[in-house]
């Protein structure tokens, strides 16, 4: 056995541990500047959270990436599909929940979550879902001290979608790979969502475990409703956008 036999698998073992560490600083990261954002503590909350920051930042530089760089051409696509993601948040209607003034919605915004994961690619995607959702977040009083969850967990969603259909690449994807990679992203999202809310109306705001379920169901419910929306939507986007996305510029 080779050398290079020996290192590869060690090589992926410390990628592995370097982007297990960039998840839980992220996670960390998030949780203090949610705090910090609902009036919990906040100067001692943006401090752990810039810490958290500081750490995710060091282990995405420790992390080994074949492609460290964007080119122009691809941040101008993601800021484009950003601003898509953004305005489409606004297509929507709110369902007012009984606990804490709280909200869901039904909405279009993660069909083009979706969309962006499968014609851009995983990061690309990624980002543009992440910070598309989180600035509508921003603009809503209610969605302040959630919005670093929701770029986490849209970005996420987009992710997992573009890593299942290949999105980004020039090579075609066939029709079931980008079905898959849109249910399986949407699921993904669907899980953090409730599994955040109950965690947060359970253990954080002490609410009863029968009030707390029913308020995920009602979450639940529109979340699926959202998901099928998004699939239909974004796969029969994908072709057209996922075309555009890999023609090159200029002649």
């Amino acid at each position: 056995m080779t050398n290079q036999e020996h290192t590869a698998p060690d090589k992926n073992k410390i990628k592995i541990l370097w982007t297990a560490g960039l998840a839980l600083c992220l996670m960390v990261a998030l949780f203090f500047a949610a705090a910090a954002l609902a009036g919990k503590s906040p100067i001692v909350n943006f401090v752990l959270a810039a810490l958290g920051g500081a750490g995710a930042v060091f282990c995405a530089v420790k992390t080994p990436a074949a492609k460290k760089r964007f080119t122009t051409r691809e941040i101008a696509f993601i800021g484009m599909m950003g601003a898509i993601v953004f305005v489409s948040n606004y297509i929507s209607f709110t369902i007012p929940l009984a606990i804490g003034g709280d909200i869901t919605r039904v909405h279009v915004a993660n069909a083009f979550c979706l969309l962006a994961g499968l014609s851009l690619g995983p990061v690309a995607g990624g980002l543009s879902a992440g910070i598309g959702s989180m600035l509508y977040d921003l603009t809503i009083p209610q969605f302040i001290a959630g919005s670093p969850f929701t770029f986490a967990f849209k970005f996420i969603m987009a992710y997992v979608a573009g890593v299942i259909a290949g999105g980004g690449k020039k090579s075609g994807s066939s029709s079931a790979k980008i079905i898959a990679g849109g249910v399986a992203g949407q699921v993904c999202y669907i899980v953090l969502y409730i599994g955040k809310k109950f965690i947060t109306y359970y253990f954080l705001h002490k609410e009863p475990l029968n009030v707390t379920i029913a308020a995920c169901a009602t979450s639940l419910l529109t979340s699926l409703t959202n998901a099928v929306i998004a699939v239909v939507i974004a796969c029969l986007l994908a072709p057209v956008f996922r075309k555009v996305a890999s023609t090159q510029g200029g002649r």
